[in-house]
């Protein structure tokens, strides 16, 4: 009975970690408590970007999921855009809300679409780096934007996580 009792345990144990799952990357994330689409007309819109910066020597894989006002997830509605050096425009890199940001590079976010539409919510962005060393991989900032009439344009920026890493 002891040797039976022994094998039961013995075979738990090893069931018990082969269901163990490694981890190979290092992750993180914050919260963007205020966001905002709305589209009337082409001169009555306000709308937020979310800049995002890698502050690593590798690459990071970014999500952000941006919850509107009912708690929908509607962040696969988003654009990615990179810098340009030629030009005043940014260049539309991908669409979703999944995307790499390279080592020491930068990416801005826009849920800004030409559609009748009033939504707003937060955002959650999320970070991962097969580095395991990586305990903080981001910076960021909100831009809000917009324009309210004839010529008149307003926007603002506010630093995520207070300017500091996440």
């Amino acid at each position: 009975m002891k040797k039976l009792m022994l094998t039961l345990v013995l075979t738990l144990l090893m069931c018990g970690s082969a269901m163990a799952e490694a981890v190979s990357y290092s992750h993180g994330s914050t919260i963007v408590p205020t966001i905002l689409t709305w589209y009337k007309n082409d001169t009555t819109y306000n709308a937020s970007s979310i800049y995002l910066s890698n502050v690593t020597e590798g690459a990071v894989e970014c999500t952000v999921r941006f919850y509107d006002h009912d708690g929908n997830e509607i962040g696969a509605q988003a654009n990615i855009y990179t810098g340009s050096q030629s030009g005043g425009s940014c260049v539309l890199e991908s669409t979703g809300n999944t995307f790499s940001i390279p080592a020491n590079a930068s990416r801005f976010v826009d849920f800004y679409k030409k559609s009748n539409r009033m939504l707003f919510g937060y955002a959650v962005v999320e970070w991962k780096s097969s580095n395991l060393k990586v305990a903080k991989a981001l910076v960021g900032s909100v831009r809000q934007y917009g324009r309210s009439g004839s010529g008149t344009y307003t926007s603002g920026f506010m630093m995520i996580n207070n300017g500091q890493p996440f």
